[in-house]
């Protein structure tokens, strides 16, 4: 849907987070894209980490928001899976404190 609809200037509406939050491995090879902030990032993590391991084709793009790097959970576990899996991973880091206070983090 967002690569194909989704126009600059465009609005989302996003929920709380709730449910089951899981990764199935049956779609190795597909490229995930995930926003996360503060400590949404737990479920997030967990996926990451299965993508990673059963994942050796597809991209995994993770826009992360907090507001100082002191602040954001598993920093130094990202950072490390960032460097060591440079053609798969690709994380933005968002220290936009204005963004941050909209979204209610």
């Amino acid at each position: 849907y967002i690569n194909q609809s989704l126009r600059v200037g465009d609005s989302l509406s996003i929920s709380p987070p709730e449910g089951r939050f899981f990764y199935d491995s049956q779609n190795a090879n597909h490229s995930i894209l995930a926003l996360a902030a503060g400590s949404g990032i737990t479920p997030i993590f967990s996926i990451l980490n299965s993508f990673l391991m059963n994942n050796k084709f597809g991209a995994f793009t993770l826009i992360y928001g907090n507001k100082t790097p002191g602040q954001t959970m598993f920093y130094k576990e990202l950072k490390t899976l960032e460097e060591k899996h440079p053609k798969q991973l690709k994380i933005f880091w968002v220290r936009n404190l204005k963004l941050l206070q909209v979204l209610g983090t």
